[in-house]
């Protein structure tokens, strides 16, 4: 029920790109980076609204005598128009205080460097995909962050967006792969039972448009031609 221009103005929000995310995976494992992994606990929580907001008193938590009041919202919660963009809004403020550097090819890749250790961080919503030189770069770096948010340090990234995330540090590599994802989708639709294919089309196979399907239409005026 919110209205534009009244309850919010702007609405967007960035989110690192995946492209930005395999781009670190690739820098973790050429320079031998310990990749991590932190969430922020109730992230839209930590903005303040910036308009008048007003909310019926949740099922449940009325309070007695005062069951026509409404509720004035002081930080912005998750499905209001405006939650995630003040949340990124804030997240971005506080990444500078602390000294971070955004980058100029996605706004929400940031790194910090002190002496030869340095971190960098992809940050989507409330998770971060982290890699830095140094246990103790990570240590320091979630203290850090933790006196300005609550965050839950995840410790070693094993899963970001729905990716499962593999690192070996003594071969040098990383591999994200998204199977615990459609393992989840098979079990979850019951589809355990259908017969595997490795790719729909044959492997090496080379398409053109002559190939694409004509109407007859487009037949005919192939002839013409």
């Amino acid at each position: 029920m919110q209205q534009i221009g009244v309850d919010y103005d702007e609405t967007w929000a960035g989110v690192t790109r995946l492209e930005s995310v395999r781009m670190t995976a690739a820098i973790a494992a050429k320079f031998d980076l310990t990749l991590w992994r932190i969430d922020f606990v109730g992230a839209y929580l930590n903005s303040l609204t910036k308009e008048d907001i007003y909310m019926k008193q949740l099922e449940g938590f009325v309070k007695p005598d005062f069951e026509d009041y409404l509720c004035k919202l002081i930080h912005t919660i998750y499905r209001t128009m405006q939650g995630a963009h003040d949340w990124y809004e804030t997240l971005a403020i506080t990444y500078e205080k602390l000294g971070y550097t955004t980058s100029q090819a996605d706004p929400c890749v940031r790194y910090k460097c002190e002496g030869k250790d340095y971190m960098i961080a992809d940050t989507y919503t409330d998770d971060v995909f982290g890699a830095s030189t140094t246990d103790k770069e990570i240590v320091k770096r979630n203290e850090e962050m933790g006196k300005e948010w609550e965050i839950k340090d995840v410790g070693e990234n094993d899963y970001f967006l729905g990716m499962q995330v593999q690192q070996d540090l003594v071969a040098r590599t990383i591999k994200l792969t998204q199977r615990p994802y459609w393992e989840h989708i098979v079990h979850c639709f019951d589809l355990t039972h259908i017969h595997l294919w490795n790719v729909p089309l044959p492997v090496g196979i080379v398409l053109d448009n002559d190939m694409s399907p004509r109407t007859d239409s487009e037949k005919e005026q192939m002839v013409n031609i």
